[in-house]
């Protein structure tokens, strides 16, 4: 798990963000989040609004901002351009030996070059491709060239690595939390849900932190068959998107949707509610919890549990071993190609269907042998 480290040296730096990246080794499939501070998506937010936000693990289904169904319309208001400001994005990153761009970000970034220079560093450049974005997507790859600026710690595998932009227009530095490196690991891709293949997701463990992210579904028929608004793949479709803010882009679709203005807050907390991602630690007790999300309601609830609490968000199924053995109740014995059907709290009765893609050590999951 790396955690953005706000550059000092770069004028304009974020410092008011959390960033956590969260990636599993091998397959490079990883879920990035960030919320700014004071954001009620964080468990570190001691107060934004004169209302506390209501617990809602069934808002993993997402489908809409649970917080717009406790909060009356002047709150959400309050709250929706901070809502907004939320970023996510996962998909698969892929990195080359040295600097395999057109040389810009180390012309532009002393510092960079300094670090690729020096006998203990190290340099790379690294691709994400973002599938599923909760802002609206940017289009081609995010390219980035990374330099060691603090090796790895013998005792914990804490570092430090400074990623400057192919274009060179922006650097950030990362810092890789302690023991994150050592697993276990594993990453799981979405299959489907409710039957639908159109809506993409990313689950990854890292140590003991993890992330998980769904996307928007991909179309107007996907989205009506899984609860979702229909016009929310609209989010994702350049022609209605491009250049646009988040809170840009869902009142652009929600006019063209020619919504009631008396109803157009809740309009919004649909569309941008379509896409889910939280971040969180496994705790001693082996419990999941969630410390940050795109959605306020569920912080602080448990992503996956052996049975369905007040708290709990889902259950899971083996579906499929993945090895040709008979199903096993056992997290230890998930292997990559093992099935794992999650099912979601809530009335929508959702049901998503999970492939091991990577996985490496005791996969921590409370999974559950289906009948």
């Amino acid at each position: 798990l790396w955690e953005e480290d706000p550059l000092g040296d770069k004028a304009g730096a974020d410092v008011d963000t959390l960033v956590l990246w969260t990636q599993a080794p091998n397959s490079g499939i990883y879920v990035d989040i960030r919320l700014p501070i004071g954001s009620p998506g964080r468990f570190d937010t001691t107060t934004t609004t004169a209302f506390t936000i209501k617990r809602r693990p069934e808002a993993l289904e997402g489908t809409a901002l649970s917080i717009a169904e406790t909060a009356d319309d002047e709150e959400f208001k309050a709250l929706l351009p901070m809502l907004a400001r939320h970023k996510s994005f996962a998909g698969v990153l892929q990195y080359s030996v040295g600097d395999t761009t057109s040389g810009e970000a180390l012309g532009n970034d002393k510092v960079l070059a300094e670090l690729a220079a020096n006998e203990n560093g190290s340099l790379c450049t690294c691709f994400w491709r973002r599938d599923i974005d909760y802002q609206p997507p940017s289009g081609g790859l995010d390219v980035g060239v990374c330099a060691t600026a603090i090796a790895a710690s013998s005792e914990d595998g804490s570092m430090e690595i400074r990623e400057t932009g192919d274009d060179a227009s922006y650097a950030e530095g990362w810092h890789r939390l302690a023991g994150s490196h050592q697993g276990p690991f594993f990453a799981l891709e979405l299959q489907s849900e409710n039957g639908n293949s159109q809506r993409k997701g990313y689950w990854v463990r890292a140590g003991k932190y993890f992330a998980y992210a769904v996307g928007r579904p991909a179309d107007s028929e996907t989205a009506q068959a899984l609860g979702c608004h229909p016009m929310s793949g609209k989010v994702n479709d350049a022609a209605c998107s491009s250049g646009k803010s988040l809170q840009e882009a869902v009142t652009f679709i929600a006019s063209e949707a020619k919504t009631d203005r008396s109803n157009n807050d809740r309009v919004l907390s649909q569309l941008m509610g379509s896409y889910v991602a939280v971040a969180g630690e496994i705790m001693d007790g082996g419990t999941w919890t969630i410390k940050y999300s795109t959605d306020p309601g569920l912080v602080d609830c448990l992503l996956v549990d052996a049975t369905m609490g007040p708290l709990s968000c889902s259950t899971l199924n083996l579906e499929d071993s993945g090895n040709g053995k008979a199903g096993t109740t056992s997290s230890a014995n998930l292997v990559e190609g093992s099935v794992l059907s999650q099912t979601i709290a809530g009335t929508g009765k959702k049901t998503r269907i999970w492939k091991v893609v990577e996985i490496s050590g005791a996969s921590g999951l409370p999974v559950q042998m289906s009948s």
